[in-house]
């Protein structure tokens, strides 16, 4: 029961700290916020519960400091990732021919923004006439917003792995975390956190720290007029378009078509509980002089490696890593002895020239492992990173010319594998927006921090071309479109032969002021992979899939918003085999004027016929906490929360959510598995903000 006490305790602190003025978050708008990262997942599915969050943490965080329209410059616009370039662009100039802009309303004069573009925006901007960032002072280290998050959930049903089996997970089924944030927008972010995963022990014989992941950081922006970032812990590092390094939420092909450019901000401090996409050291940009900008950074922290013993009989005893592990977790014996028992160090820098029309940087990345990494033999596996060092060095370029951005990255690493990547975006007419991308990502070329646009979650043996279309017949009608063609010159974890595929995408949303606003969106993917079957080398096949979508938000009155869906998707697959399934909705949220109180319920009914088919739907529960659930077999779900502010700056909210099958006695498997047809789930938060 220590991680009980510990919970408590943190919510006495929590509550017993002085109530002074109330930080008002009524401006963060998580609807919209939802609508953008749901945008995103789209045609990302399969990203982590903790990259999702750290998502909504960053935009929840942009939301908080505001971009100023009057004020604010090219690179404040791109981090918001909601615009192209063009139409970044052709905000700025209209600041720069018409003057300061009057009021927010006036962002409908520019040709080339739709209502929807602007109400996705809006809760990102500043009011006009509000008080600027003040320049910087060493008393914002201590006075400024102050933040307190603590967060608990727990499956209700207890799965295999919890039978007290020394090969199953050694410790509760709770989830807890808990973060403390100081923040002075733009200037000073300091905080730490500590987060313990279902199933992770909360013990001091396994966590010296007693919670498995701890992460705390400190961010200045703005110091001096030569030092315009420093960080210290956690942070995140990103260059060009992430061929040797990126850590932002810059993703593949998306609803936001031609929205598609790397733009994330070189250092930013790491503010989630994500325990993959940070650093640990030290991080400095300077300017060196008006346009050119230095970055160095540094970084020692413990990764996760599956590990590969040596037998005692060997004569060789070096410990070996067959891959790097991702997932951040550490319930059981296994997980835990190939847990944070990797030192990796890494260092770099770059040197960037901002100029008005030009804009090129020189980058590099070098890491150091204290064991080697020996891949399987397995086909697909005879080119991955092998050894203790890595070094990859880049270039990168963005290049305006009237309508025109031409942008990309060329990079090479120690076996002189050479991947490059390069775009276009055109505006074709004033509601006509055309985006080009050409990627060619070698075989020989890896990066263990690359982040690069493409089909693969690897940032190798990959040559393609997307291209994405975006056209405003009117204010309030909307369509994208994308095509992107890929091949894979060597045989990958899905196919055992060089392959090719194709993806497409067509949405379609129109918006009726406040009232109402839907769309349509058809998704169309067509790859190789291999086929199942009794042959020694089983052929390529395409696989095909199909998804449509059809979505509709209306404003029922004051107090309520409706929404309604439909997903189907239709899958044909190797050897002549179909599969299908649907998915189905109806959300209502409460939201009562005036009311310290609002809530939500969603009915969800499915039948899909397996989890190749699976049908992803993305759910908020509280806020910075939502997830991408995965759907197969047939049953119904419920999901419901509640949030409750106080006067006195605290914020309450819980969420419950259940699955019932009808096709199955039970859920899961392995220590996952749950014997019966019912999954449910408590989730709680309490939050609490004040100003000193």
């Amino acid at each position: 029961m220590r991680y009980l006490k510990l919970l408590i305790f943190g919510l006495l602190i929590l509550i017993c700290l002085p109530l002074e003025a109330q930080v008002d978050d009524s401006t963060i708008d998580i609807e919209v916020i939802d609508e953008v990262i749901e945008s995103i997942l789209a045609s990302n599915p399969d990203l982590t519960e903790a990259q999702i969050n750290d998502l909504t943490d960053r935009l929840s965080i942009l939301a908080q400091s505001k971009v100023d329209l009057n004020e604010s410059d090219l690179k404040a616009f791109e981090e918001l990732l909601l615009l192209n370039e063009l139409q970044i662009r052709e905000i700025l100039l209209h600041r720069e021919v018409y003057g300061d802009y009057i009021a927010l309303y006036e962002l409908q004069t520019v040709p080339s923004l739709t209502l929807s573009d602007i109400r996705r925006i809006w809760p990102f901007l500043k009011g006009i006439g509000t008080p600027g960032i003040s320049p910087f002072s060493w008393s914002m280290l201590y006075k400024g917003s102050k933040t307190i998050i603590s967060r608990y959930s727990r499956v209700l049903e207890q799965a295999s792995g919890y039978d007290g089996d020394s090969s199953k997970y050694l410790g509760s089924r709770d989830q807890i975390s808990f973060r403390m944030r100081h923040v002075v927008p733009g200037r000073v972010s300091i905080g730490i956190g500590v987060e313990k995963d279902a199933g992770e022990p909360l013990n001091t014989n396994y966590n010296p720290l007693l919670f498995d992941f701890v992460t705390f950081h400190t961010y200045l922006e703005n110091v001096t007029k030569q030092i315009k970032q420093l960080a210290l812990g956690d942070f995140q590092v990103s260059a060009g378009q992430g061929l040797i390094m990126f850590s932002g939420y810059g993703f593949g092909r998306n609803a936001f078509t031609t929205a598609i450019k790397r733009n994330e901000r070189a250092i930013r401090p790491s503010t989630s509980l994500n325990e993959i996409n940070a650093l640990r050291g030290a991080a400095l940009g300077i300017e060196l002089a008006p346009g050119w900008q230095m970055v160095a950074f540094a970084s020692l922290k413990k990764s996760d490696g599956s590990l590969i013993i040596p037998d005692s009989l060997s004569s060789d005893s070096e410990v070996l890593i067959s891959s790097l592990q991702m997932s951040g977790l550490h319930r059981t014996e296994s997980e835990i002895r190939n847990g944070k028992h990797i030192s990796m160090f890494t260092t770099g820098g770059s040197l960037k020239y901002n100029g008005n029309r030009l804009q090129f940087g020189a980058n590099v990345v070098y890491d150091q492992l204290d064991k080697r990494v020996e891949p399987g033999d397995r086909v697909y596996n005879r080119f991955y990173f092998k050894g203790k060092n890595a070094l990859n060095a880049s270039v990168d370029y963005t290049y305006y010319f009237r309508n025109l951005i031409f942008y990309g990255e060329t990079a090479i690493n120690p076996e002189n594998a050479v991947a490059t990547v390069n775009g276009l975006l055109v505006g074709l007419h004033p509601k006509v927006n055309l985006a080009l991308l050409f990627r060619h990502l070698p075989k020989e070329y890896y990066s263990l921090h690359g982040k690069v646009f493409s089909d693969q979650s690897q940032t190798t043996n990959e040559t393609g071309f997307y291209a994405g279309l975006e056209v405003k017949p009117s204010p309030r009608f909307l369509v994208n479109i994308y095509a992107d063609f890929f091949r894979h010159g060597w045989p990958t974890f899905s196919a055992n032969g060089p392959s090719e595929g194709s993806a497409y995408l067509f949405k379609a949303s129109y918006q009726k002021r406040k009232f109402w606003d839907g769309y349509l969106q058809i998704r169309y993917q067509n790859e190789q992979v291999s086929g199942g079957g009794d042959a020694l080398i089983p052929p390529l096949f395409f696989r095909q899939k199909t998804d449509l979508r059809l979505h509709f938000n209306k404003r029922v009155s004051n107090l309520m918003t409706w929404s309604t869906r439909l997903d189907y998707n239709y899958m044909k697959l190797p050897g002549d085999r179909k599969e299908n399934g649907y998915l189905m909705y109806q959300e209502f949220w409460f939201k009562p004027l005036g009311k310290a109180y609002n809530g939500f319920l969603r009915f969800s009914h499915f039948n899909i016929d397996s989890y190749q088919s699976r049908i992803y739907s993305y759910e908020h529960y509280q806020a910075y906490d939502s997830r991408n659930v995965a759907f197969e077999g047939v049953g119904n779900r419920m999901v419901t929360g509640i949030r409750w502010k106080f006067n006195n700056g605290i914020v309450l909210e819980g969420s419950y959510n259940i699955t019932k099958y009808t096709d199955r006695h039970q859920i899961g498997s392995g220590n996952d598995r749950i014997l019966g047809p019912v999954k449910s789930e408590i989730r709680a938060q309490i939050r609490y903000g004040f100003n000193d």
